[in-house]
């Protein structure tokens, strides 16, 4: 297949089609082949971003749903889920909303991680 050979795939499917089990393979077939970094996964409510983040934990990857409460929660305990997906050897997988991009901590990781969000609605940039 070519998601296993690091190839690029283009993907229509109707609602109920399996859009969102296709949008984690991506990640897993990178892992698959000993790859690490991050997948951002950019859904429209929080409810998928619970959902999505499950999915993918669910299928091997370390994914973590990344919103205010999640956020909030982790700090309360002494976690910063900024950090543990800026650090690892393998794929990790952020699942968000759109308003997330806009919070300082993830701003601070996409620096880190060289990459930035030049406008709302723009794709991410990697710095060159």
């Amino acid at each position: 297949m070519h998601v296993n050979a690091g190839e690029d795939v283009f993907c229509v499917a109707g609602t109920t089609w399996g859009k969102l089990w296709f949008s984690s393979l991506g990640p897993i077939a990178a892992q698959a082949r000993g790859e690490k970094g991050i997948a951002l996964m950019i859904v429209p409510t929080k409810v998928l971003v619970e959902q999505q983040a499950d999915v993918a934990s669910r299928r091997g990857l370390r994914a973590r749903a990344i919103n205010q409460d999640t956020v909030r929660n982790a700090r309360l305990v002494g976690r910063d889920l900024f950090k543990e997906l800026e650090h690892g050897d393998d794929i990790r997988m952020a699942v968000m909303t759109p308003s997330m991009l806009n919070e300082s901590d993830m701003k601070t990781l996409l620096r880190a991680l060289n990459l930035s969000i030049p406008c709302a609605g723009c794709p991410l940039m990697k710095h060159t």
